[in-house]
C-alpha cells in the first residue's frame, strides 16, 4: 500500500495531518458494499504522523489535509466499518481510540472505539449514531480523530492494522 505524503499543520493546538482521501466506489463495489465511498487508512498512514500530540485530527473529505470544504446539502445517509486492529511495537502505545465526524461534530457518523486490542478486529460494524442519516446544511468536511490516552505516544510504533470505512453519502441536490 502505497505511504501517504502528510502535511502537518497546527490549528489550535491540534494537529492536523493530510490522509488518503475517501474515494467514489464503482457501481458494482457499491452494489456490493451497499455504500458509494470507501476510506481505508492503514498502519503506515497511522506510523506517519509523526505528531507527539495525544489528539490527531484527520482530514479526509473532500481534500485530505486542507481547509477545502463540501457543499451545504451533502448527505451521509449511513456508514460502517471493517477493523483489522491497529498492533504496536511499543506498550506504551495503547488505548488507541478513532471517530469520525465532521467540523461541527466530531463523532457524527462513529463515537470513539478502541482499535487497538488484540479483541478488537471487527468485520462490518455499522454506525449506530442517531445523527445519521444527516443533511448537512453548511459546507463541512469529514475527519478521523485518533486519540490516544497515553502522555507520550509515538504513532510510529504501529506495525499493522487497518480500517476501512464505507460510507453511503452523496450530495442532495444530485437526486432530484
Amino acid at each position: 500500500m502505497k505511504k501517504l505524503i502528510l502535511i502537518l499543520t497546527i490549528l489550535l493546538g491540534i494537529t492536523a495531518a493530510q490522509a488518503q482521501t475517501v474515494r467514489q466506489l464503482s457501481l458494482a463495489q457499491a452494489v456490493a458494499k451497499d455504500a458509494t465511498h470507501l476510506l481505508v487508512f492503514d498502519y503506515e498512514d497511522l506510523a506517519a504522523l509523526s505528531s507527539s500530540s495525544t489528539n490527531v485530527n484527520v482530514n479526509v473529505f473532500p481534500a485530505p489535509g486542507s481547509t477545502n470544504t463540501f457543499e451545504s446539502g451533502f448527505a451521509v445517509m449511513s456508514a460502517y466499518y471493517d477493523l483489522t486492529a491497529f498492533r504496536n511495537s511499543s506498550a506504551t502505545a495503547t488505548n488507541l481510540l478513532v471517530k469520525l465526524g465532521d467540523v461541527t461534530d466530531d463523532d457524527r457518523i462513529f463515537t470513539a472505539f478502541q482499535a487497538n486490542n488484540a479483541d478488537t478486529n471487527r468485520p462490518f460494524v455499522a454506525s449506530t449514531v442517531t445523527t445519521i442519516p444527516f443533511v448537512h446544511t453548511n459546507a463541512n468536511r469529514l475527519v478521523l480523530n485518533f486519540q490516544s490516552t497515553n502522555a507520550a505516544v509515538n504513532w510510529s510504533t504501529y506495525t499493522s492494522g487497518v480500517l476501512r470505512v464505507y460510507l453511503k453519502m452523496f450530495p442532495v441536490a444530485d437526486q432530484r
